[in-house]
């Protein structure tokens, strides 16, 4: 618990300011229109950030800080955006 995350991932869509189909992200990126949710099993996962990143073009990044309840071992990360949930990756929590 306490420890940060980063996801990074494509599909989050819309982002605010809005750029150009294609166009690298500025220093100051933009931030997911739609509100992400992360869950690692059954838990909800604060996230701190959710945005392009700078520098590279359609490429998001998601920062959450892991809450105490986060069971240790493998367990599955799911992202949902406007009502679309990404399918689930495994992952191993120390």
């Amino acid at each position: 618990p306490g420890d940060h995350i980063l996801i990074r991932c494509t599909g989050l869509g819309a982002v605010t300011p809005s750029l150009l189909e294609g166009a690298a992200a500025p220093g100051s990126p933009p931030t997911t229109v739609n509100p992400v949710t992360l869950t690692i099993g059954a838990v909800n996962v604060p996230v701190d950030f959710a945005g392009l990143i700078s520098g590279l073009a359609g490429v998001y990044q998601v920062q959450a800080t892991l809450p105490a309840g986060v069971p240790s071992g493998p367990a599955p990360f799911v992202l949902t955006a406007a009502g679309q949930s990404s399918n689930p990756v495994t992952a191993v929590i120390q």
